[in-house]
């Protein structure tokens, strides 16, 4: 699959590494949700809460 249909994009994006990361949100026909992240080029350490 090269591409997705009937999809929505939340504009707002969650930024990190002073813009360098970013992630977004991304609503299919179904109800399903997944989220989009890109990054430039570099070494990031992410950590969480959460196992």
């Amino acid at each position: 699959m090269s591409q997705f249909e009937n999809v929505t994009i939340i504009k707002a994006a969650n930024l990190y590494f002073e813009g360098k990361v970013s992630s977004r949100t991304v609503l299919f026909a179904d109800g399903s949700r997944k989220t989009l992240g890109l990054m430039l080029p570099g070494e990031y350490t992410f950590g969480t809460e959460a196992a």
